[in-house]
């Protein structure tokens, strides 16, 4: 309704100017209005121009921004291209540095012809790191640690022995009969750990894998029997018997060293013995227990009294 009143408002004030027009110029309300439409055509004419005009800058406008856009992301590519072009030569030169480094730790390389024995042969074969290391001993192998630093007051400190072996060996056997025979292996019946399998039960021989130290342990219980007094012929002090037992342990044929019983008895009785020794043994040496002196009825006990056993301590790596 409000509307409607505007648009009749504006139409009584047109029709009011037309009025006022043409009395003012002396023409009649019909060339006034003829020459309001004219103008209006004119007006609307050199509008609609300036429109076409407007809107072909507008377009002009628009291709400008797409270009200027173009151009940003043109630069930010370009700018991340730099930034990973600058990657590429940090990364190059981190690439670079640890060549360098690690030709200076491998440089002047060469074959000493034998296993280290030194920090100093380390150093000649190419090490250039310091800590610990393995070296060849004397027999074994050891642990030193090595100082590669220029200005170090000592390369090698000696840490210690390695516990280096190329075989496992240990056993032990014992016997479940007894046993009367005298300077021949004792062989044995009951295995209870023979690691390696160089103690052979049957011939009683251990037969050595590697050259190195060896520990053995025999022990065990000698069986002295009854026997009576023996009245002397002219009523004199009844003799007293005198049993001996002696076990030993022998190398290649060659005696090492005994254990010993002995007992003067009126009546059985039992009396335990032992040996224990530490060998230097080189490959396929033979080592054996074996009866080297024993009274008549005496017997080497059986029920698994009798212990025989072998463990390989250290290996002497140089043979």
């Amino acid at each position: 309704m409000a509307r409607h009143l505007a648009a009749l408002i504006n139409l009584f004030w047109l029709f009011l100017a037309c009025t006022i027009y043409a009395n003012a110029n002396g023409q009649s309300f019909e060339d006034t209005v003829q020459q309001l439409a004219k103008n209006y055509a004119e007006i609307k004419e050199v509008l609609e121009a300036k429109i076409v005009r407007l809107e072909t800058k507008v377009i002009g406008l628009e291709s400008k921004i797409q270009q200027q856009n173009a151009i940003v992301i043109a630069l930010q590519n370009e700018r991340h291209g730099d930034e990973v072009e600058i990657k590429l030569h940090e990364t190059k030169a981190i690439v670079d540095d640890l060549a360098i480094k690690l030709s200076e730790r491998t440089s002047a390389v060469t074959d000493i012809g034998k296993m280290p024995t030194s920090c100093s042969d380390l150093q000649h074969i190419g090490h250039r790191i310091s800590g610990l290391y393995s070296v060849m001993g004397t027999r074994s192998v050891e642990t030193v640690y090595c100082n590669f630093h220029p200005n170090a007051k000592e390369m090698q400190k000696w840490i210690g022995y390695v516990d280096v072996k190329s075989a496992s060996t240990y056993f032990y056997v014992t016997r479940s009969s007894p046993f009367m025979e005298t300077n021949i292996p004792i062989p044995f019946d009951v295995e209870q750990l023979n690691i390696g399998g160089a103690m052979n039960l049957q011939t009683g021989k251990f037969v050595a894998p590697r050259a190195g130290k060896y520990s053995f342990s025999i022990s065990g219980v000698a069986y002295f029997p009854y026997t009576q007094l023996t009245a002397g012929l002219y009523n004199e002090t009844p003799v007293v018997p005198s049993y001996r037992f002696q076990i030993s342990l022998i190398k290649n044929g060659n005696w090492i060293g005994s254990g010993y019983s002995h007992a003067t008895n009126t009546g059985g009785t039992f009396e335990t013995f032992a040996l224990e020794s530490t060998l230097g043994l080189i490959k396929n040496d033979q080592v054996w227990v074996e009866i080297s002196e024993m009274s008549d009825k005496v017997l080497l006990y059986g029920r698994r009294f009798t212990h025989f056993t072998g463990v390989f301590l250290e290996e002497d790596l140089t043979q």
